[in-house]
């Protein structure tokens, strides 16, 4: 495996890299999603690699096994999605999932991990990634994960969500409660996991105007993602439990 060029993460103008020239793997009916894995074992980090590779439009751009080189390859390849393992020989995932979600922000964060400690399920919530996947999940279930974080949606299942939520209930109560009609139905949205195309479809606005919706909830519940909302909302009985698992 070859190693990315010497450099730090650094901020680029818009926190993306410049559209590169498809290698031709996208069938041209889904936008290619460029992807980033950082797993320090190198045959689950290749059968991850394989796995994802066996869509038409996802392309594994480099695979790191420690985070001084994660650094420079997610610096380096501006991915869509980046796949963090939770425990890393000098750190752990979430720890670099937060810088990079900070540097770049249309890069996707979803942390991979053994472990099923509702207490990682949720520091990944407050700490804003994007999802969390078991290590052991399906190829198809790891397939659905990044292909939905690409597009916006949260990909933790709902049990782990629970899981979180019961961690959470301990924290301060909810400020700056008041949310509109209309927040109150972006906020069952996005328990559903709606993504932000999908939310301004259903509601019949635009995709600012879902954003601006997005982050009025979010400051006034005090949360630091759209997931740790709907955690705040469940615990507060603002969101029911049918509102993220309709089955």
């Amino acid at each position: 495996m070859t190693e990315p060029p010497p450099g730090s993460l650094e901020d680029g103008p818009d926190g993306k890299r410049e559209p590169e020239p498809s290698d031709g793997r996208s069938d041209g009916s889904t936008p290619q999603v460029d992807v980033v894995i950082v797993d320090d074992h190198e045959l689950l980090a290749d059968g991850v690699r394989r796995s994802l590779e066996s869509q038409p439009n996802l392309v594994v751009v480099g695979i790191a096994g420690d985070i001084p080189t994660a650094r420079r390859l997610v610096a380096s390849t501006r991915p869509d999605v980046a796949l963090l393992d939770y425990s890393l020989p000098s750190g752990d995932g979430i720890d670099l999932g937060v810088d990079i979600k900070a540097r770049f922000p249309k890069t996707r964060v979803i942390l991979m991990t053994a472990h099923n400690d509702p207490a990682v399920i949720a520091r990944a919530v407050h700490a804003g990634l994007d999802g969390y996947i078991h290590k052991t999940s399906s190829t198809e279930d790891l397939v659905a994960a990044v292909q939905g974080a690409s597009t916006g949606a949260a990909v933790f299942r709902p049990a782990d969500l629970r899981a979180a939520i019961e961690h959470l209930q301990a924290e301060e109560p909810a400020v700056g409660f008041g949310l509109s009609s209309r927040e109150l139905e972006v906020l069952r949205l996005m328990a559903s996991g709606a993504s932000t195309t999908e939310m301004s479809a259903q509601l019949f606005i635009g995709s600012n105007t879902t954003r601006s919706h997005v982050q009025s909830v979010l400051r006034k519940l005090g949360a630091h993602s759209k997931l740790e909302a709907v955690a705040i909302g469940m615990r507060e009985g603002i969101v029911q439990q049918s509102d993220f698992d309709p089955g």
